[in-house]
């Protein structure tokens, strides 16, 4: 509560609102409503990787289920798990290719949002982190190969929009590239 006695999220100190509602009341931990959180909040605590009230230390009562699935592509075994809330994938997800990790990344309510990373299978070197936001790839994009840094791009609402900047073998500057909504403007070599 603020000084007016107006609730507000223990996490952001905000009050209610229609785009930031609060979980129901009570029904999270212990706290039994004398402290409220809002569900984007809780979003963010859970992709955080806390499973338990801040406050009380109660385990959450509503943790999104996980799901796993695995199968054999390619003589390689796949194992994928992520978290379910509402029927959409939410939160942390992980695919391992023969015990290695080879992709991680965070959904909220079905929709990719924040950083992608995929590793080489074999090596587990990373292969690329892109940051996407909404689903679509957005602000910057890394590339690599063999665990050095090949190309570094930048995107707004899921094309490359600004300067692409492209690597030599030997880690030097090679080749910019400027983009314009997805158009390629100029090359400077």
């Amino acid at each position: 509560m603020d000084s007016q006695g107006v609730p507000v999220c223990y996490i952001c100190h905000e009050e209610e609102s229609a785009e930031r509602p609060f979980l129901p009341q009570g029904q999270e931990c212990d706290c039994r409503g004398s402290n409220v959180i809002h569900d984007m909040c809780f979003d963010d605590v859970l992709r955080l990787g806390h499973q338990s009230c801040s406050l009380c230390r109660q385990r959450w009562r509503f943790l999104p289920a996980e799901e796993r699935r695995t199968y054999v592509l390619h003589g390689h075994t796949y194992v994928e798990s992520w978290h379910v809330r509402d029927g959409k994938r939410h939160g942390q997800f992980l695919c391992t290719v023969d015990g290695v990790r080879h992709m991680e990344g965070s959904y909220r309510h079905g929709i990719l949002d924040s950083w992608l990373r995929v590793y080489e299978i074999g090596s587990g070197l990373l292969k690329r982190a892109v940051f996407y936001e909404d689903g679509l790839k957005n602000y910057v994009g890394l590339y690599y190969r063999d665990g050095r840094l090949r190309a570094q791009a930048r995107y707004y609402k899921g094309v490359k929009h600004g300067d692409t900047l492209y690597y030599a073998n030997d880690g030097s500057y090679g080749r910019l590239f400027t983009y314009y909504y997805g158009r390629k403007l100029a090359t400077v070599s």
